[in-house]
């Protein structure tokens, strides 16, 4: 094996422009699909925190009704019974972190002589610290333990109704037995996740103030954070039994959040087409390069066969030659791959993405799929590429290949 690596090194080297070119290729395709999986991951992480820490949490749990959206002859009957004995039994659960109280509506409000339709999401301020992880306070401050009737406003439904900080909003919805009910409220803070359809439509309020206006006194569902190494699947299977005991049902933030996942596959899809169009520009770029030097040691090959070399032999020089491109290849693209991503990453390039509500900075996140991904087209194209020419060539008998 060692003289066919020797062989290898030799002839890869001996059209240098040639080879060169070839590995200019690799070092681009391999660069562009890791920049590529580096900005959809970052995409894909900043979506998945918005969604676990502010709107739908690791796990939730409430009525089927709930989940299905089955219509309830009292809305009432959609709201969880002894959420405190719930809540104490889940607590149990060696991975669960917290375990918070919720519940959505939608309401309008009213600013003067201005009004708007928009979802209200009540929740328990001091079990949902991590809420605010994912929320920036573009003006005003948190709610805090002690707020009762204040309120949190998307930056987006704050431009249609024009409030400042302080001002009072009056909340008109109906209650869970149907009556038409009000509430005034004081704006404390405006939010923004940077996801439009939150930042245009909703808004934050304590639970306490939500069950007044709404005359209830429970929740619709349960927000479950889990610890950060615990095993998401695992949790909801432990979970299920007593989802069971209790006839509700148990789903995990990735079967709730419908944009994540368009998102997400948006971005595989994009991902599979760059692979594929960098795949097929890289093959034809190097079955060329390579066949115009194969074509051009015909001769060569003939003598290396009538010396004695295998047909075997011969195939597995050219393979190996492939082969060693791509390493080389990849070996200089790597590193120049993480180059251009920190250099990226610190010129914080402003972008507007679909669905966004704010600009984000151009971020490359390091991943290991987008380093595989590169490795196997710079090494596996390459080697594809060589068997065309390869093959016909060696079709040949000896003395025509002398010819």
């Amino acid at each position: 094996m060692s003289i066919y690596i020797k062989f290898a090194f030799k002839n890869l080297f001996r059209h240098t422009r040639r080879s060169l070119v070839s590995i200019g290729m690799i070092i681009g395709a391999f660069c562009s699909l890791y920049i590529f999986h580096g900005f959809a991951s970052d995409i894909l992480q900043s979506l998945e925190e918005i969604s676990v820490n502010s709107m739908y949490g690791h796990i939730q749990i409430a009525k089927p009704s709930y989940f299905d959206r089955t219509p309830l002859r009292l809305a009432r009957d959609g709201y969880l019974t002894e959420v405190e004995n719930l809540r104490a039994e889940i607590e149990k659960n060696p991975h669960v972190s917290s375990v918070a109280g919720r519940l959505s509506f939608f309401t309008l409000l009213s600013k003067g002589e201005s009004s708007i339709s928009a979802r209200g999401i009540g929740f328990e301020v001091d079990k949902e610290e991590n809420i605010w992880s994912a929320m920036q306070i573009v003006k005003g401050a948190q709610l805090q333990p002690s707020s009762d009737r204040e309120i949190l406003i998307g930056q987006g439904l704050n431009g249609s109704m024009h409030a400042n900080i302080g001002d009072n909003i009056t909340l008109v919805t109906s209650t869970l037995d149907g009556t038409v009910n009000a509430m005034d409220v004081t704006v404390r803070g405006i939010f923004n996740m940077g996801v439009a359809e939150i930042d245009d439509y909703v808004f934050f309020i304590p639970h306490k103030a939500a069950q007044r206006l709404l005359d209830a006194d429970s929740f619709e569902q349960l927000i479950i954070q889990i610890k950060p190494d615990s095993s998401l699947q695992k949790v909801i299977q432990e979970l299920q039994p007593l989802a069971d005991q209790h006839n509700l049902k148990v789903k995990s933030w990735r079967e709730l959040s419908t944009l994540f996942n368009q998102v997400e596959d948006f971005w595989e899809m994009q991902i599979r087409i760059v692979v594929y169009l960098l795949g097929i520009m890289i093959f034809l770029g190097i079955a060329n390069t390579i066949s115009m030097s194969i074509i051009e040691r015909t001769s060569e090959i003939g003598t290396l066969r009538a010396l004695g070399f295998e047909k075997k032999d011969l195939m597995v020089i050219f393979l190996l030659e492939s082969l060693i491109m791509g390493l080389v290849g990849v070996g200089i693209a790597f590193p120049c791959a993480v180059l251009i991503s920190t250099l990226l990453n610190m010129a914080q390039i402003p972008i507007v993405l679909p669905g966004s509500s704010v600009e984000f900075p151009f971020q490359i996140l390091f991943t290991y799929s987008g380093l595989v991904q590169g490795a196997i087209v710079a090494l596996v194209i390459p080697v594809l590429a060589t068997l065309p020419a390869l093959r016909h060539i060696l079709k040949k008998s000896i003395v025509d290949s002398l010819r």
